[in-house]
């Protein structure tokens, strides 16, 4: 895996650990056969442990990372935020995610800043691809 080789190399450079996020939307389909999510985790995995680097995390949103923003920011904010995961990830679905994103009206830039002043509780989004990555990512730090 590449990002693990740039990851280790750039551990040696700095002559301190570094972890690497491979990140990737999941991007499902509700027709698409279960277990795709838990596939695409298990081969990441698979590629930092054939690599000897045990400081990667996968950081793979399901459908898609729009239904972790949407989370928060829906009118029920941090509410039932599962029900986002079983959602299709193709952008022209009816109602897929990306617009439905959009139609909050709020520039990425500003959801960068939510998210680092605290108006986004990331403690808070409680989705099981969000879960999986963020307690990943804590046993690293």
């Amino acid at each position: 895996m590449a990002l693990a080789k740039i990851a280790k190399k750039k551990s040696k450079e700095l002559d301190e650990e570094v972890i690497a996020i491979l990140f990737r939307d999941s991007d499902g389909t509700s027709s698409t056969i279960r277990g795709l999510w838990e596939d695409k985790i298990q081969s990441i995995e698979t590629g930092f442990k054939i690599e000897k680097f045990d400081r990667g995390v996968a950081m793979l949103p399901n459908p898609k990372s729009e239904a972790w923003l949407i989370c928060a920011l829906k009118d029920k904010a941090y509410e039932n935020c599962q029900k986002l995961e079983k959602r299709s990830g193709n952008d022209k679905s009816p109602d897929n995610l990306k617009d439905e994103l959009e139609s909050f009206g709020i520039e990425l830039e500003h959801i960068n800043e939510m998210i680092q002043d605290g108006c986004i509780d990331i403690e808070k989004i409680d989705m099981p691809s969000f879960d999986y990555f963020t307690k990943q990512l804590k046993a690293l730090l």
